[in-house]
């Protein structure tokens, strides 16, 4: 905890009168617990490497995808790799795919907290993605809609799922 000059003033002023003797110590630490500056923020380290699965359905498209998460974290801000196998069925043909996209985001504070992913897409859209993080189990769950794009055109909007673990 960090006291501005103007809070530590009042404790010298009290030692001093105080001339040093048998209550100085103790009034020395109320004085200093007193300090009303703000304690640093309180984020959950979401750093590190996360697998899992992904899951989605629109009106004429399945998805199912094995996705691993990379995530880099400086405070309440996110930022890494998406990587992605999937298998697309749509209009009756299955469609595979794989693809590494940037990522940036953000996490609230405290403990089981929400967050947010944009996926820079191949299109120059993006993909955005809210969730939670699970403290017990190091877990991400995410989901979102995204337009599911032929030729960066949208074909159908699937609603995503995804529980990723660490």
């Amino acid at each position: 905890m960090t006291c501005t000059r103007a809070s530590r003033r009042p404790v010298t002023k009290l030692l001093a009168a105080a001339d040093f003797g048998i209550f100085a110590p103790f009034l020395a630490v109320i004085a200093f617990g007193a300090c009303d500056s703000a304690s640093p923020p309180d984020y959950s380290d979401l750093a590190g490497t996360y697998v899992g699965t992904m899951e989605g359905s629109g009106s004429n498209a399945q998805l199912y995808a094995d996705v691993d998460l990379s995530v880099e974290q400086a405070g309440g801000g996110l930022s890494g790799k998406w990587s992605m196998m999937a298998e697309i069925w749509t209009y009756g043909n299955l469609y595979r795919l794989s693809s590494v996209l940037d990522f940036t985001g953000a996490v609230e504070q405290g403990g089981n907290p929400r967050l947010l992913i944009t996926l820079d897409e191949p299109c120059g859209g993006t993909l955005d993605y809210s969730g939670t993080y699970r403290t017990a189990g190091s877990v991400l769950e995410l989901s979102g809609d995204i337009e599911l794009l032929w030729m960066c055109e949208p074909v159908d909007i699937l609603t995503l799922s995804a529980r990723l673990a660490k």
